[in-house]
Parts: C-alpha cells; structure tokens; sequence
C-alpha cells in the first residue's frame, strides 16, 4: 500500500487512480482498511463513513494528495539546515507495528535531537492516534508535563471522535 506515496508524487497518477471504482470510498477503504492498521477496531464503518463524506466531492483529495507531491520541494527547501541539530526538547512516538514508519527507522535521531525522547506505542500500526489513542494521549500528556514543569490537565474525550487533547 505505502507504494502510493511514490505514485502520488507524479500529478495525474492519483487523479487517475481516484477515477476507477467508487474513487473516495475506495481511497479510504485502501488507507484504513489494509496491512499497516493492527487495531481495525479503531476504524468502524461509521468512522469511515466520515473520511469518505469529506474525500466524495471533486477537488476534496487534492489537498492531502499535495503533501506527497511537495516532498522533493520539501528537501530542496531545507537543504541548507540539514545538517542543524533540533536543540528543543523532541517527543517522537513510535508504533511498533507501523510496517511504513517502523520504531527503528528513527534510530540515530539521538545525534540530529540530543533532546529526544521515544515512545514505542505498543499493538499499533501506522495511525497511531486512531488505534490507540489512549496510550498516545497519555505518552503526549507525561512528556509536556515533565518538560513544561506544570501540571497539564487532560480534555474530555470526544466521544464521537475518540480524540483527546491537553490543556495547559
């Protein structure tokens, strides 16, 4: 499935692969429904149903879809800081079963983020805050704290969202 990011980069190739089928629907189904999500249970068909909704009307995808397309813009852009270090405290979390952004794809970060701290969500594929939000939620809420020195107090969740969010 991750072969999209490279196709996508081209225009037309996702216009194009978006015009078979049920577009959208298919789209969604592919991005949520496939080998990288371990907790299928986080993506129920009313959940869907939401992202496809959103993705339906012409146009709708293009903005997600542009991400992949600025990638090398991205790399020419920031060319001249690559070799910066990111000197302010850094929280990277990690699913350990994310088969696109595997835990140990960020090893050596240490030498670019001195500061880094990783967390290792695990029974998690690639959507980290929608599989497990509880768990990322929490690792998000322990970091702040110890790095903003205060108490950070946590949100309701949305019940409807299963999203959560700190308030400081």
């Amino acid at each position: 499935t991750p072969i999209y990011i490279i196709g996508f980069q081209d225009r037309g190739v996702a216009e194009w692969v978006l015009s078979w089928g049920r577009g959208a629907d298919d789209f969604v189904e592919m991005m949520f429904r496939n080998e990288t999500v371990r907790n299928r249970a986080a993506f129920p068909d009313d959940v869907l149903e939401v992202y496809k909704e959103a993705f339906r009307p012409a146009g709708a995808l293009t903005p997600p879809i542009e991400y992949y397309r600025n990638l090398d813009r991205n790399w020419e852009l920031t060319a001249p800081i690559a070799d910066r270090k990111i000197e302010v405290p850094c929280l990277m979390i990690c699913a350990a079963d994310d088969p696109v952004l595997p835990p140990a794809l960020s090893d050596g970060m240490e030498e670019r983020v001195p500061d880094l701290e990783r967390v290792v969500i695990e029974d998690c594929g690639h959507w980290t805050q929608q599989e497990r939000p509880e768990e990322t939620t929490a690792a998000m809420l322990a970091y702040l704290s110890r790095v903003v020195g205060g108490q950070v107090r946590r949100a309701a969740i949305a019940p409807s969202s299963g999203m959560t969010a700190p308030l400081m």
